[in-house]
């Protein structure tokens, strides 16, 4: 995932396309080999063997083949944007499946989605998924109110919400990894840092929605070390 200090990554700016071809190859990737969807907020996820099966799609989550896959283009990398949302890493160590995800408060839950998927598309086996969950806002600065906490508690259990001084926090981390023990995850790591207290991320709540620096998150087979 990139920082902050690398500039703005969002999709639909020429500046930001040059910026964030400059960062796929300098991590190994072919930027006209990679693929992306249209975000939204939701719990979509879309196959993304080639980058033409997603391009212009609606969704907030890709999934894609392993390299022994005939449906697979080996040179694919998915490639999200985020800017307090969580981005969730994904890969298979029994089909060389993986995927990528983009979840804020809207969208917890794409992890069960996007599993459910790579099993039914790839055979993947819930214990052989690695998850790791990127940067995001942290439950020290997620506040929200009465009825978003409620209904983010009755649906993702009473650890997804905190309270500091009687407002209620949504905690990201801790909704996922409860969806993840459900699931049967083979292993889950949790980087450290809040996007809106720590300046080295780019965050919409802290930067506000005229200046937020949206990061890119990528994965795939690289081409060069």
């Amino acid at each position: 995932m990139s920082l902050a200090v690398a500039g703005d990554m969002g999709f639909g700016d020429d500046g930001n396309r040059d910026r964030r071809s400059r960062w796929l190859r300098g991590s190994g990737f072919d930027p006209g080999r990679s693929a992306s969807v249209d975000l939204v907020h939701s719990r979509i996820v879309a196959e993304a063997a080639t980058p033409a099966g997603v391009r212009g799609r609606a969704a907030d989550g890709m999934v894609a083949p392993g390299l022994s896959s005939p449906r697979t283009d080996a040179s694919t990398s998915l490639v999200i944007t985020v800017a307090d949302c969580m981005p969730i890493f994904l890969f298979d160590s029994g089909t060389g499946a993986f995927g990528l995800l983009h979840s804020g408060w809207k969208g917890t839950g794409i992890l069960a989605v996007a599993v459910s998927a790579m099993g039914r598309l790839y055979g993947t086996e819930p214990r052989n998924v690695s998850a790791a969950f990127g940067p995001r806002i942290g439950a020290c600065c997620y506040v929200v109110d009465e009825e978003r906490a409620k209904e983010y508690a009755d649906e993702f259990g009473s650890a997804a919400v905190v309270r500091v001084g009687g407002a209620p926090r949504l905690d990201l981390v801790a909704a996922n990894l409860g969806i993840a023990d459900r699931l049967g995850l083979g292993s889950v790591s949790v980087a450290d840092g809040c996007t809106c207290c720590d300046g080295r991320f780019g965050s919409y709540r802290r930067q506000g929605a005229a200046r937020f620096t949206r990061m890119a998150a990528a994965i795939g087979y690289r081409s060069s070390p």
